[in-house]
């Protein structure tokens, strides 16, 4: 298909198709998403550095007597982050022998082989922001889940045992214990101390719970009880289960944590350049081989609490 005779951006444009067509195909199957899902806040950068802030605005309305003064209060800005773009990089080379020989299906495979490695790299990088989410993933109040608020307070957004019926041993997921997280997203306060909840959109779970999570929201019936009961769920909630392999224990995460997301979040993925490729030209190469190259500039951050509770169900 292709040879030393070949116009570099030939070449180049018969490898990217294949490149982009693997890809763009999705890793597992229905319920499994990546970085692109709008558990991420999806942003753009036009430099190498972002900075964002946090803001508590004003208070509630209060009443106002005629002719009296109005109500004065003042919006407050802290917690600056300052968050880079980190570029991320990877090549296969062809060599001259392989051009000449026409060995196109291991060049074929190979092409393939690092478009997925591009796919699980993005997906691997981006999902450690809630493996990582009861420990060194902080927000930029320099916490996990405890969370000062900037006009006072503070406010948690971690379940725990004694805010599920029963007092449960562990925050492991259950009817209770989803119905608990949905409460406290429901009463959560914002960087002002006003109350503003948020509704429950999507739960995200490791592949080891993802049965459990499809049975607790989808089941005509309350799924793990005996009592026949209407399970709600399903019938109002609206909770979409989502899941991905890069939560769990094989990728350095946990088979018992999970979360609760509002589509008002605070999970933000920056893009600062999307997948990209190059071939380098063979004539200046030190050993007669082509490189087929692609990198990926972005960045991760966790600006708020709002709009998420998780679990450990530990």
């Amino acid at each position: 298909m292709f040879n030393t005779a070949n116009n570099q951006d030939i070449v180049q444009t018969k490898l990217d198709k294949l490149f982009f067509q693997e890809f763009s195909k999705p890793d597992m199957g229905s319920g499994y998403v990546d970085v692109t899902y709008p558990i991420f806040n999806q942003m753009t950068m036009d430099k190498k550095f972002v900075q964002t802030e946090v803001n508590a605005s004003v208070g509630l309305f209060v009443e106002t007597p005629e002719a009296q003064a109005i109500n004065v209060d003042a919006p407050q800005i802290g917690n600056y982050v300052i968050t880079e773009a980190l570029k991320f990089t990877q090549s296969i080379q062809v060599s001259l022998e392989m051009m000449k020989d026409g060995m196109f299906n291991v060049v074929e495979k190979n092409v393939k082989d690092l478009a997925i490695r591009a796919r699980t790299s993005m997906n691997s990088r981006g999902f450690a922001v809630f493996r990582n989410a009861f420990t060194t993933q902080l927000t930029p109040d320099g916490v996990s889940f405890a969370h000062p608020l900037i006009k006072g307070g503070t406010e948690s957004n971690i379940l725990t045992t004694a805010e599920i019926v029963g007092a449960p041993a562990t925050t492991a997921l259950t009817s209770n214990s989803l119905d608990a997280a949905i409460q406290k997203l429901a009463v959560q306060r914002d960087q002002a101390g006003v109350l503003v909840g948020s509704g429950a959109s999507y739960l995200v779970v490791p592949p080891r719970l993802f049965r459990l999570a499809i049975q607790l929201t989808s089941s005509v019936l309350e799924g793990d009880t005996s009592t026949n009961a209407i399970n709600v769920f399903r019938s109002d909630t609206g909770i979409r289960v989502v899941c991905s392999q890069f939560l769990g224990v094989v990728s350095g995460g946990s088979d018992t944590a999970w979360f609760v997301m509002s589509t008002n979040h605070g999970v933000n993925r920056y893009v600062r350049e999307s997948l990209t490729t190059m071939v380098s030209d063979i004539s200046n190469s030190n050993n007669l081989s082509m490189s087929y190259i692609a990198y990926f500039r972005e960045a991760y951050e966790t600006l708020d609490y709002a709009g998420t509770v998780g679990a450990t169900g530990l």
